[in-house]
C-alpha cells in the first residue's frame, strides 16, 4: 500500500465521519434542542453561544462529558460558558442522549483524523504517525493538567476571598457573570 492509499483512506474515512457527525449533530439541534429550548427551567441554561447552533454543540458536550469534569466545570467561573448537565439530563429520553454522545465523539474524534491526514500528506507515513503521537500527548498532557489548574486557582481564590474580601477584579467578574445571565 502506497502513501497516496494510505492518505486516501484516511481522508475517506475522515469525511464519512464528519458527514455522520454533522447529520446526528443537526438531527440532535433540530428535535432534542429545539424543545429543550421552549422549557424554563432548561431555556437559559445552555451555555455560551456565540453563533447559531452553539446550544446544540454545548448541551451535547454536557451530555457527553463525565459528571467528575462537570462537577470542576460547575465550581470554576467559567461555569456560564457551559450547558447544565443535570437541568438537560433530566429533560432528555435516554435515545436522545445516545444521539448527542455519537454527534460530539464523531465531531471531535474527526479533528485528530484530520490532522493525521495532514501529517502523513506532509512527512509520509511512519513520520507523518510519530510526529502526530507526539503532538497529541503534549496537547493530553497540557489538557489533563487544566481541571486541577483551574480548581485549584478556584481554591485559592476562594480562600482569599474568604481571608480579605472581595477586589475590584472578583467585582468585575460577578458583573460580567451577572451580565451572561
Amino acid at each position: 500500500m502506497t502513501e497516496h492509499d494510505v492518505l486516501f483512506v484516511f481522508g475517506s474515512a475522515s469525511f464519512v465521519l464528519l458527514m455522520c457527525g454533522s447529520v446526528s449533530m443537526l438531527a440532535f439541534g433540530l428535535i432534542t434542542v429545539r424543545r429543550l429550548r421552549k422549557l424554563p427551567e432548561v431555556n437559559n441554561s445552555l451555555g455560551w453561544q456565540p453563533l447559531p447552533g452553539f446550544g446544540a454543540f454545548n448541551a451535547a458536550a454536557a451530555l457527553t462529558d463525565s459528571r467528575t469534569v462537570t462537577r470542576v466545570i460547575v465550581v470554576t467561573p467559567l461555569r456560564r460558558l457551559f450547558a447544565d448537565r443535570e437541568a438537560i439530563y433530566r429533560n432528555t429520553a435516554p435515545w436522545e442522549r445516545r444521539l448527542a454522545r455519537f454527534a460530539y465523539l464523531n465531531l471531535t474524534l474527526n479533528v485528530p483524523l484530520i490532522f493525521v491526514c495532514a501529517s502523513i500528506n506532509r512527512w509520509g507515513v511512519v513520520h507523518g504517525l510519530a510526529a502526530f503521537a507526539g503532538v497529541t500527548a503534549t496537547a493530553l498532557l497540557a489538557l489533563a493538567a487544566l481541571p486541577s489548574a483551574l480548581t485549584v486557582g478556584e481554591v485559592l481564590r476562594v480562600r482569599r476571598v474568604a481571608k480579605f474580601g472581595r477586589n475590584k477584579i472578583d467585582k468585575w467578574w460577578d458583573k460580567v457573570l451577572d451580565d451572561l445571565q
